[in-house]
């Protein structure tokens, strides 16, 4: 308590006080002051007690900022791990591949009027994403080695499926004279091991429709031209055709943050089985490829095959998770696949497998489940039976699902 005449220092709160004669210069962080009248009494002199008081002086607040509302992340295909390496089929890419494809064929041969040939190809280029991705599909049931091709039973079971073969206008030889003539007309790739002799590569297919289309209905004088022909047999065809697409899968349900957490959870796991299995026909000197070969043997020791998962589906799994090549008779790298591939195919293993995440899964439970806790089931179980020792301990065992851990509270 300090009255009215006591020198302040209002910089720094210095008080110089008279004590036994002597001053006493004091320096406080704060100072309590009151005010009073000249007769207002502060003391009781004969008890020597304060006759007033003031509350202590209380801290200044701290500003503590609300707590603010952890920001959920917003997911895009940009910050995901496929950014980087994989490759859409724009139209510019796919007229590249389609006019690649029309240079090998021999269908200016078969429509020889100038004119139709012209309507037929840009006919042929409306529905080149629907024929090369059915050539895609029907090419993994029985490659020729590591080269996807169509053999002349995989060939039957297209044309069975489509219904071109009725027994009266177009019969089962008939499908295999065309087959065949298909397969001899073009000579100049002769010796080519990425064209088969007796199978159909991605450029004949479209060759083999057109082939087919001439004698089912042309020459059946069920259409009037040759460009009527081609356009009745991909209206045949379509009901059928338009079910393949292997971008659809990946928009629908592999292209989505719960499988880019999934896919970059396991990252490391997957690079080290990746480069153990990435040997068997890499040269000295190349860069590191998986073959057919290796992924097949992946599945036999994760234990996949059975009568759910059989060769063929493997075989699947890989052609529809290679990126598109513009020129397949000059190019290895359609059956050399990269690790953006590989895991990819692991995802449409993952798929066709459905492990079950729970006991006592009905067959049909395990096909509904989300792809990303089927990758995941799928990543465990390779990681235990492919992967390093180190990587079998780090990945192998989880006490829980990745996809069981708890956002933080807001």
């Amino acid at each position: 308590m300090v009255s009215n005449n006591f020198n302040q220092n209002a910089f720094g709160h210095i008080l110089k006080l008279k004590v036994n004669g002597n001053t006493v210069i004091c320096q406080l962080d704060n100072i309590n002051v009151i005010q009073k009248l000249r007769h207002y009494q502060l003391m009781d002199k004969k008890e020597l007690k304060a006759l007033t008081s003031i509350l202590p002086r209380t801290p200044d607040p701290l500003y503590i900022p609300p707590k603010l509302k952890k920001q959920k992340r917003i997911w895009s295909f940009p910050i995901s791990i496929w950014f980087k390496d994989f490759r859409f089929e724009n139209e510019e890419f796919l007229r590249k591949c389609f006019e690649k494809d029309w240079s090998c064929s021999k269908i200016m041969k078969v429509i020889k009027n100038p004119d139709e040939l012209n309507e037929a190809k840009n006919l042929l280029w409306k529905d080149y994403k629907m024929i090369k991705e059915t050539y895609r599909w029907y090419s993994s049931y029985n490659p020729t080695g590591d080269v996807w091709s169509i053999s002349s039973n995989v060939i039957t079971e297209f044309s069975s499926a489509t219904e071109l073969v009725d027994n009266k206008t177009f019969k089962l030889s008939d499908l295999d004279l065309k087959f065949i003539a298909t397969c001899a007309a073009s000579i100049e790739y002769k010796g080519n091991y990425r064209n088969p002799e007796r199978a159909l590569c991605r450029y004949q297919f479209m060759e083999f429709l057109v082939r087919v289309s001439d004698d089912k209905y042309l020459k059946q004088k069920q259409a009037s031209s040759m460009l009527e022909s081609v356009q009745m047999i991909l209206q045949q065809c379509r009901p059928i055709m338009e079910q393949y697409n292997a971008q659809k899968w990946r928009d629908e349900r592999y292209f989505n943050e719960q499988c880019d957490d999934c896919l970059k959870y396991f990252k490391p796991m997957l690079n080290q089985v990746y480069n153990r299995f990435s040997s068997k026909k890499v040269k000295p000197g190349q860069k590191k490829f998986m073959c057919l070969d290796e992924l097949h043997d992946i599945c036999g020791i994760a234990g996949l095959f059975d009568e759910r998962f059989v060769d063929r589906d493997a075989d699947l799994a890989f052609n529809l998770s290679m990126m598109m090549q513009i020129d397949e008779l000059e190019s290895d790298r359609i059956f050399q696949m990269s690790f953006i591939e590989f895991m990819e195919a692991v995802a449409r293993i993952s798929e066709k497998v459905s492990l079950p995440a729970a006991p006592d899964m009905s067959w049909e439970q395990r096909q509904q489940q989300p792809l990303h806790i089927k990758l995941e089931r799928l990543l465990i179980l390779i990681a235990q039976t492919c992967a390093s020792e180190e990587y079998k301990q780090q990945f192998g065992n989880p006490q829980k699902s990745i996809f069981d851990i708890q956002p933080e509270d807001d």
